[in-house]
């Protein structure tokens, strides 16, 4: 079942990242290896249309900054009272002045008429939303990763 804007459920992670790999496949498939490296985790309180759209936004950029068979890996632990999700690729990665302007709305670093500009805005915004936090690390030449931190408690958990 898919959430309303706004409106939070119980939600496995690795269902979600799962579920969006399934919906991307075709346009990732025939471009890169994905690994997945998933641990137990708790449900947490999100809006499963969000990080899906999320973890697509993600995947689909690293499948756009790989070469051809290149990898994507995806990783979840819990931390204390907090899911960290990685993805992470083997592409071209970004130089520092690229980082610091990605989550900023129409920016891109795809050839005009290619891109947006707003996917990782996007991101950003939706992963804030739910009280998380978003990070990149990333070489020129090395790679990407995205560390997405989510609580496990919810202020409507704490509430009750």
């Amino acid at each position: 079942s898919r959430t309303k804007p706004g409106e939070r459920e119980q939600l496995d992670i690795n269902e979600c990242i799962e579920s969006s790999l399934k919906l991307v496949n075709n346009e990732i498939k025939d471009r890169c290896q994905v690994e997945l490296k998933l641990s137990d985790l708790p449900n947490i309180s999100v809006n499963q249309s969000e990080m899906s759209q999320v973890f697509m936004n993600l995947i689909i950029n690293a499948s756009h900054a790989v070469e051809d068979n290149g990898r994507i890996r995806i990783s979840t632990l819990q931390k204390d009272d907090n899911v960290l999700i990685k993805i992470m690729d083997n592409g071209c990665g970004m130089s520092e002045k690229t980082v610091s302007n990605i989550f900023n709305p129409f920016f891109t670093t795809k050839p005009p008429g290619q891109g947006t500009g707003m996917g990782l805005a996007v991101v950003h915004g939706i992963i804030q939303d739910h009280n998380g936090d978003i990070r990149v690390q990333s070489e020129l030449g090395k790679g990407t990763c995205f560390t997405l931190c989510l609580p496990t408690i919810s202020d409507t958990d704490e509430q009750k």
